[in-house]
């Protein structure tokens, strides 16, 4: 809830201050985080105009729409409202008190979902289209809809680690519709199969296999519509992002990436049998802890080797996270500190050297 601040209530801050009192600096997590945003953006955008150019009407208060005009797609959700209004008023006052719009529009990756931006249930057009969906179907699914949509209003967000319990309430809405139904034993029997199935694959809605779904339907949309050279240059450009991600990550918070590499480093002394290997693993873990620290007192505007171009600029950088060393390379770096350390020991004896290897010198040959 916003609150409104008299003048004299907020305190002065300096030319270079944070904007937001009492509160850290806002910087992004990732370099992708922008372009996601960007990306949500322009989808949001498409979305409110392709719903202004959408054939529709109005059924007991909820927006009915078409983006493709097909009256007859209009019909059917027409009817399924009628069906679970006849049948269940109870279905049918949730329907209408938590959804605004139900929208005919194209999915990728799946027959109807919950929008919850635009507080609608959308169909894919080709869901309606297939003969084998019946009416009392259509009608279940809006009742599933407008059951995420409930449990949205009541502060339930659509989170990975409840997404499987979230759908299985809103199967159980399903199936307490489809009793209501007449002549709908076939229809129970596929949500009660449906409801068995998620609740033994929770895998199946995690972020990944989500983002893999939607990728796969929208080549398989592209493929339909003829679009192949849009679909080798949505491939080229995904590997290219991906190629730039892993060469350009960023430590969040400060010193993570440190951080990783030590523990790493300790879990592979603790596999180790050799004492003096084992102590040697051990201070590699502590320098790379002390990297670490550093980090994170110099804040994310420091970096631990280097600076982003932005510093050069008078602009604050963000610290760089080096790639996280295999248990191979961590153990041959173990091993080169081994030959460094017996080599200056036997020069020593010759009467050149007798100072021992620095451990943050090796840290940062080695690094």
């Amino acid at each position: 809830m916003d609150m409104i601040l008299s003048s004299a209530s907020v305190p002065r801050l300096r030319a270079r201050g944070n904007p937001r009192v009492g509160a850290a600096p806002v910087r992004p997590k990732t370099l992708t985080q922008p372009l996601r945003i960007l990306a949500v953006s322009v989808r949001s955008l498409f979305e409110r105009i392709s719903l202004a150019i959408s054939t529709s009407r109005r059924v007991d208060g909820i927006w009915i729409g078409s983006y493709w005009g097909s009256p007859k797609h209009l019909a059917r959700v027409e009817q399924a409202l009628l069906l679970v209004k006849q049948h269940s008023p109870v279905h049918y006052s949730c329907v209408i008190n938590n959804l605004e719009r139900i929208w005919i529009f194209g999915l990728t990756h799946i027959g109807a979902e919950y929008n919850h931006s635009l507080k609608a249930c959308v169909f894919d057009y080709r869901f309606l289209a297939d003969p084998k969906t019946s009416t009392k179907l259509i009608a279940s699914v809006i009742v599933h809809e407008a059951t995420h949509a409930r449990l949205e209003r009541c502060g339930i967000t659509y989170d990975e680690d409840r997404r499987v319990r979230i759908e299985a309430i809103c199967l159980r809405r399903e199936l307490a519709l489809a009793a209501r139904l007449p002549d709908s034993a076939e229809l129970q029997q596929l949500i009660s199969e449906r409801l068995d199935w998620c609740q033994a694959n929770p895998d199946f809605f995690s972020d990944a296999q989500f983002r893999e779904r939607r990728r796969n339907g929208a080549i398989e949309a592209l493929r339909d519509v003829g679009a192949d050279w849009l679909i080798r240059a949505i491939t080229t450009t995904q590997s290219m992002i991906g190629r730039v991600r892993r060469l350009f990550r960023i430590a969040w918070p400060p010193g993570s990436g440190w951080q990783k590499i030590a523990e790493e480093a300790r879990i592979l002394a603790n596999q180790m049998n050799d004492a003096e290997a084992k102590i040697a693993m051990l201070r590699i873990a502590e320098g790379y802890e002390r990297l670490a620290q550093r980090a994170e007192r110099q804040g994310p505007g420091a970096s631990t080797k280097f600076k982003l171009s932005s510093a050069r600029r008078g602009r604050r950088g963000l610290s760089a996270v080096p790639r996280p060393l295999t248990p191979e390379e961590i153990a041959s770096n173990a091993t080169h500190a081994f030959s460094v350390s017996e080599t200056s020991r036997s020069v020593g004896a010759s009467g050149i050297s007798t100072k021992p290897l620095a451990p943050r010198a090796f840290l940062l040959a080695v690094a």
